[in-house]
């Protein structure tokens, strides 16, 4: 189910709860708006801090302080219509919701970085095995420059192992192979391909000194 359908499905009440911190109510606040919702649902259109003082604990003069409090922040507004003054609480619905929004996208990002991280240690972790001495951070770094290009778990995968059939333990020639890989897939698809024919040597050189200061003894 798509992220917004989902939120339309997620009750008011729901979200306020969750969010009310946030915007900056306390809970006698929370409660006036979530009976204010309450009454609303059940067809009434004017609210008035005597009417919520029927169905509250709270004193209809300190009903009448939360609803000022809140009207000042544009949080429950009275509007004039054709059929007379209503209370709405579109605004604090309005920024509920978008609390909401937030809070997902937050929850994606998370997700999105957590997948990340374990499909980055897992391949280190397998190059590790395979050249048998730890991955600089350099190396490390590359992994994660795949992953984010869009390279498969396989793919980084079948490259390693096809570089060590060669007797290559380099992770300069697993780049190289990717890029080949992708280059030639993208000259069948399209007729060219934006990957370099050649490979970079500012790379090169950037990983013979990363190599001489980790001392790392790399097979070419």
């Amino acid at each position: 189910m798509a992220k917004n359908s989902a939120m339309t499905l997620i009750s008011f009440r729901s979200m306020i709860l969750d969010c009310y911190k946030k915007l900056g109510l306390n809970e006698n606040e929370l409660v006036v708006i979530l009976m204010v919702d309450h009454l609303l649902e059940q067809g009434n259109t004017l609210i008035t801090g005597d009417a919520l003082s029927l169905k509250m604990k709270l004193s209809a003069s300190e009903i009448d302080s939360i609803l000022a409090n809140l009207m000042s922040r544009n949080l429950v507004t009275y509007e004039e219509t054709g059929f007379g003054l209503i209370t709405s609480i579109e605004n604090v619905r309005a920024q509920a919701y978008e609390e909401l929004k937030k809070s997902i996208h937050m929850e994606e990002e998370d997700g999105a970085k957590d997948a990340f991280n374990t499909r980055k240690s897992k391949h280190i972790s397998f190059f590790e095995e395979k050249y048998g001495r730890g991955l600089s951070p350099l190396e490390c770094g590359m992994i994660g420059e795949w992953i984010n290009a869009g390279f498969k778990d396989d793919e980084i995968t079948d490259a390693l192992l096809d570089c060590l059939r060669s007797n290559s333990k380099s992770i300069k020639a697993v780049d190289r192979a990717l890029r080949n890989k992708r280059r030639e897939e993208d000259i069948i698809k399209e007729g060219v391909s934006s990957v370099d024919d050649i490979y970079d040597d500012d790379i090169d050189k950037t990983i013979e000194l990363a190599k001489r200061l980790w001392n790392v003894d790399e097979d070419k």
